[in-house]
């Protein structure tokens, strides 16, 4: 007969969770990635070969009763679990109206000889999860060598809240007061933190960096912080860099991140570019076929900061569809640090520039290979 297996230990599924989960995102959402990896737990043999996580043996002799909503909470996606980080971030837990919300932050050690206060770089990501305050990855990574304190929000479920319920236009450009939406009480306890402490963080360079939603969310930050008091403090954010977003205009013909048709009000969305002092920093990353965010909406973004007196430049890629993110791009967050003046560039970055060499190139073969992982194991599952 057939021996019974005793239930994995949670290290064990975390990790190979971790791993797996990595694997599918860039293909998949989060909540698909999770399905496949909870299946492949109970009916795969090929993670227990072949996984370095936990070593051949992992899942040799145990199984794992779990579905997708654990899942999500051990690999840390989804409201409060969502900040829960490896241990290198602090994580800040409280309630806006009656729903637990958090942010990481992660700050790293200086060296002797660094004792200015240091900038700040707050990454915001989409509705599914924080994967930046993981020491494992290349924005704390980065911030650890760029000596860069690392703030990561994380969205409430259904998504980022937008002023007046998204709905901007000239008689009420970025509604941006406590009252207009409960993400502005949450950004009131992030600033609350960024400018509690000048010794540590330098309240005239903080940078917002958002992709997808997140990054629609960053230009609503931007621009609300351009006017000062209340929840967002007495000065404005000194830089902007939005990763596959932009600004939907009236009657433009595209759609955005969350597919907003055109209305009788709307004029603007998420906000509309405003003069910032000192002028704003931004830089716009986007590829050309990305059917999600098309890339008309950076364009249109690019066009209306200048307009607006802010400095904006727009890097493009060839085929990276809506996945301009660290995991496809390692180089990232360097890239962004360098476009925004928060470090010394090791090479000009030029004006429209294709990113259409090594780096990308690079990129592109990651992407290929990951693809190549997520298709054999849906195959193995399936």
């Amino acid at each position: 007969g057939s021996v019974q297996k005793e239930e994995c230990s949670d290290d064990c599924v975390t990790a190979f969770l971790h791993e797996c989960v990595d694997t599918l995102l860039p293909e998949h959402n989060a909540t698909t990635a999770c399905a496949t990896c909870v299946n492949a737990i109970g009916t795969s043999s090929w993670w227990g070969a072949n996984s370095t996580v936990g070593g051949s043996s992992c899942f040799s002799n145990c199984t794992a009763d779990l579905d997708s909503t654990e899942c999500l909470k051990r690999i840390g996606i989804g409201n409060v679990s969502s900040c829960v980080s490896d241990g290198a971030a602090d994580v800040h837990q409280f309630a806006v109206a009656g729903v637990e919300r958090c942010f990481s932050r992660f700050q790293p050690s200086r060296s002797a000889a660094a004792l200015e206060a240091m900038p700040v770089v707050v990454v915001i990501e989409g509705q599914h999860a924080v994967q930046c305050a993981r020491s494992d990855r290349g924005w704390m990574q980065w911030a650890q060598e760029a000596e860069v304190v690392l703030i990561c929000l994380a969205a409430a479920p259904g998504g980022w809240m937008f002023g007046n319920g998204g709905v901007v236009h000239d008689n009420n450009a970025n509604p941006c007061d406590l009252w207009d939406s409960l993400d502005v009480q949450y950004m009131e306890h992030v600033f609350a933190v960024v400018n509690g402490d000048p010794t540590v963080h330098n309240p005239d360079k903080v940078f917002v960096v958002g992709h997808g939603e997140g990054g629609d969310f960053a230009q609503y930050v931007t621009f609300c912080s351009a006017q000062h008091g209340g929840a967002w403090g007495d000065r404005a954010v000194a830089g902007l860099a939005t990763l596959a977003s932009g600004l939907k205009l009236k009657a433009d013909g595209v759609s955005n991140n969350r597919s907003f048709a055109d209305c009788d009000k709307c004029q603007y969305f998420p906000a509309k570019p405003v003069e910032v002092v000192p002028p704003l920093t931004a830089c716009l990353y986007h590829s050309k076929d990305d059917v999600v965010a098309p890339i008309q909406l950076a364009n249109q973004l690019r066009s209306a900061l200048k307009a607006a007196g802010s400095s904006a430049t727009l890097h493009t890629f060839d085929s990276l569809g809506h996945e301009i993110t660290v995991a496809k791009i390692p180089t990232l967050p360097w890239d962004i640090a360098t476009c925004l003046g928060i470090t010394a560039p090791d090479q000009a970055v030029g004006d429209e520039p294709n990113l259409a060499g090594p780096m990308y190139a690079a990129a592109q073969r990651q992407q290929q290979l990951l693809f190549a992982a997520a298709v054999c194991l849906v195959g193995l599952v399936l």
